[in-house]
């Protein structure tokens, strides 16, 4: 390669920055030019993009698991200056922007040659590639660590084979995953989703540095990691998501680490649920919404029926006809624990209001609310009743638009 080949490569990467599909036309166009493959990776190793001049990816069994054990093992929180060989035959420059390391550009040359100034032109597809993402702001920038991000893609993302060679998965828990464990997720259905999550993220992180966040879709996930208690973290996080517009679950606080994904997949379902319960309301709690929950799993099951009382529609049914509020002061009672100054409190009235309208629903229905088992088996019944009744009004909207 002659300076006349460098002076190609930095003409293509100044003519494709900008335009659509830029850089995929940048290594297309260089990599014929040098003879060589050419890969663009994120930090975690994955491929984004690449042109095989080489057809290494026929010729090679596992050839994105060999991209990524060769960068992976050069990642150190601390090192951002990656700007050296691989091995033979290879050379790799780190994608900075803003002094964040957010990717790698790799070169793989045939055979073990040494190339002149393959340094350089991976340098030049790295600058072209960290231009190319600021110029079109995908991203807002952060300063966590590569090795934080990796944690967790590993913990969140559930991409285990990330951590496959680079011995020190037991190093990484030790540092990242403190007990006191404390889920959340932030959901954005706006059609910038990516930005303003990104944004939220960089806020929890300048607040709690103590933090494990992923991005997947429309959804950021949170792990909050050394909690002793869970409601200053969500209180602030009920802050953001009125600050930003957006819909929020926050988990309860545990210890085993064993119990992230599970509590993860849990608490993806509490939100699910919540929403559907109450379209209109942007922060759920774990705990407020976990009978819902439960419920939800008998529902999708289709194990449901029976479980609705006859007392339950005789109660509904008084509502309708004389104006009542029956219903919903029986669910408010039960929901408190059978506490009526509690319910009283809930529903804004009177905590003699209350005692009335139980002494009413007594005689209506005949039945001791006060026993623990009938209780359990009205408020099991009407959270059901509730689930069917959204899910049944969902599916007659979705026909009418049909």
């Amino acid at each position: 390669m002659d300076s006349k080949d460098l002076g190609f490569c930095y003409r293509v990467a100044f003519e494709c920055i900008g335009k659509e599909n830029g850089i995929e036309r940048m290594i297309h166009e260089i990599a014929r030019r040098i003879g060589a493959t050419v890969i663009i990776t994120n930090i975690y190793g994955e491929i984004v993009s690449e042109c095989d001049i080489l057809h290494l990816r026929n010729e090679k069994e596992n050839f994105d698991r060999k991209i990524r054990n060769l960068v992976l093992p050069n990642l150190d929180s601390g090192n951002k200056e990656v700007d050296f060989k691989l091995s033979a035959g290879s050379v790799m420059r780190p994608i900075e922007v803003k002094h964040n390391v957010e990717g790698f550009a790799v070169i793989l040359f045939p055979g073990h040659e040494e190339k002149e100034n393959c340094t350089e032109v991976v340098n030049v597809i790295g600058k072209a590639v960290a231009i190319e993402l600021e110029h079109h702001k995908d991203r807002a920038w952060c300063s966590i660590s590569m090795e934080r991000q990796i944690v967790s893609e590993i913990v969140l993302g559930g991409k285990h084979e990330i951590g496959e060679g680079i011995h020190m998965k037991e190093k990484m828990e030790q540092s990242y995953l403190i007990p006191g464990f404390l889920l959340g997720i932030v959901r954005c259905t706006d059609h910038k989703h990516l930005g303003k999550l990104q944004s939220i993220r960089n806020q929890i992180y300048e607040k709690d540095q103590e933090l494990l966040s992923y991005l997947s879709g429309d959804k950021l996930y949170l792990l909050f990691t050394g909690r002793k208690e869970e409601q200053k973290t969500a209180e602030f996080l009920r802050e953001v998501g009125q600050a930003f517009g957006v819909r929020i679950c926050v988990g309860s606080l545990f210890s085993d680490k064993e119990e992230i994904v599970s509590r993860k997949k849990f608490l993806e379902r509490v939100m699910q649920t919540g929403t559907k319960m109450d379209p209109c309301k942007d922060f759920f709690r774990e705990k407020e919404c976990f009978l819902e929950t439960i419920c939800s799993y008998m529902m999708a099951e289709n194990e449901f029926q029976g479980y609705y009382c006859e007392e339950l529609e005789r109660l509904r049914k008084e509502d309708v006809q004389k104006g009542t509020e029956f219903y919903e002061s029986l669910k408010q009672y039960l929901l408190s624990g059978n506490n009526v100054g509690m319910a009283a409190k809930k529903l804004f009235v009177h905590r003699n209001t209350m005692i009335y309208r139980l002494q009413k629903i007594n005689e209506l229905l005949k039945i001791n609310l006060n026993e623990p088992d009938t209780a359990r088996m009205l408020l099991i019944s009407m959270v059901l009743q509730e689930l069917i009744d959204k899910s049944n009004k969902k599916v007659d909207e979705e026909g009418d638009l049909r």
